[in-house]
């Protein structure tokens, strides 16, 4: 796992203590908020297999004010169930008066079934003006229009229209090999200040269990089991896993990160 600081043009990568990137974070800011501890606490219940993010609430108006996670955790048996990560509503302050700067509202970014969000990308001055939630399919787009942007920041040239406030969401998809997993922010008079993300290897989430039991039949812990019954996907897959040549092995893992299959 990895922890990136979204601001202009800065990357730090970190390991999952949710303490260090909560120290990465004071240095820039106020007391941080962090939806790590969540995320590991749904990830540890009972037949849980996998947490996404699935929705993405902006409270946003000129400024980005605050923000909220929905997960969604998968179970063994096929269930599933929804939990809402703290509402970081950061209204109290200067940046957050409606007088000053206009109508403070709340959009929310539903994740379709097989998008995940791979990285974030911000307009910022002293605060966050915008943000960019970049997933594997579309950018949404929330917040005004003020800041200096990223280097990868796109511009869909309707920064200036943004007197409703609603979010935008424009088609160009990134290739990236992460999904982000929980979110970290601090907060300045009323606005979010900066943000922060970690995010998990999909390489890993692709091909880990391939490499695992690669490395059984290696170690002589793990057979074969030879069955006229086999479909043909199942003998490519055991000829993958017991191919002796490393090269072809990683030829074909490197392919299927690519194709995220």
């Amino acid at each position: 796992m990895k922890f990136h600081f979204a601001t202009i043009d800065y990357h730090l990568d970190d390991n999952e203590n949710r303490s260090e990137g909560n120290t990465i974070m004071q240095g820039v800011g106020s007391r941080p908020v962090n939806d790590l501890v969540l995320y590991h606490f749904l990830c540890s219940e009972e037949g849980c297999i996998r947490v996404d993010i699935c929705a993405v609430r902006c409270i946003h108006g000129c400024f980005v004010n605050g923000f909220q996670v929905v997960y969604r955790s998968v179970f063994k048996d096929k269930t599933t169930k929804e939990t809402e990560a703290r509402l970081h509503d950061m209204r109290g302050g200067y940046f957050s008066s409606t007088v000053i700067h206009g109508q403070i509202s709340t959009s929310t970014f539903l994740v379709e079934p097989g998008e995940y969000i791979e990285d974030i990308y911000t307009r910022n001055g002293d605060i966050v003006d915008a943000i960019q939630l970049v997933t594997n399919r579309r950018r949404v787009y929330f917040g005004g229009y003020g800041g200096r942007g990223c280097s990868h920041w796109l511009s869909s040239g309707n920064e200036g229209v943004f007197r409703n406030y609603d979010c935008e969401i424009i088609d160009c998809p990134k290739n990236t090999i992460q999904r982000i997993v929980a979110l970290s922010a601090t907060t300045s008079n009323g606005a979010i200040h900066r943000i922060g993300y970690y995010t998990k290897s999909l390489a890993w989430e692709t091909i880990g269990s391939l490499i695992l039991l690669r490395k059984l039949v290696d170690n002589n812990r793990a057979l074969v089991v030879e069955s006229n019954s086999h479909v043909r996907e199942q003998l490519m897959l055991q000829r993958l896993i017991t191919e002796p040549l490393e090269d072809v092995f990683r030829e074909v893992s490197s392919f299927l990160v690519r194709q995220r299959i």
